[in-house]
C-alpha cells in the first residue's frame, strides 16, 4: 500500500493522470508503454532509493535478514563464479619444451 501511495502521490504533483491505463504501442514487436507516466514511476522510485525510504529502508518490517554464523557454500560459490566472470583469471603458463 505505502509503493502504491507513493506512486500514486507522485503522478499527482507532476499532474500525469492515474486514472487511465498507461497507452501501449506496438512498434516492430516490442510493447512500449506511455513514456509520460513510466519516466515520472522511475523519478519517484529513484529518489525513495536515494533517500532509503520507502521498500529501500532498512526498518521496513517486511524483510526478514537472516544472518547466521555458519558458512554459507552457496553464496560462497555464487559470489566465486561472479569475480571469476568479472576478473577473468591468468591462462596457465605454457609448458616449456622438452627435448624428444
Amino acid at each position: 500500500p505505502y509503493q502504491h501511495w507513493t506512486e500514486l502521490k507522485s503522478m499527482f504533483v507532476s499532474g500525469v493522470p492515474f486514472y487511465r491505463k498507461p497507452q501501449q504501442k506496438h512498434i516492430n514487436g516490442i510493447v512500449q508503454e506511455d513514456s509520460s507516466m513510466v519516466e515520472v514511476l522511475n523519478e519517484a522510485n529513484m529518489l525513495q532509493y536515494h533517500e532509503i525510504k520507502g521498500e529501500w529502508s532498512s526498518d521496513n518490517p517486511d524483510i526478514e535478514i537472516h544472518l547466521d554464523g555458519k558458512n554459507n557454500y552457496i553464496l560462497g560459490h555464487i559470489l566465486k563464479r561472479l569475480c571469476d566472470i568479472v576478473y577473468c583469471p591468468p591462462p596457465p603458463p605454457i609448458p616449456p619444451k622438452s627435448p624428444p
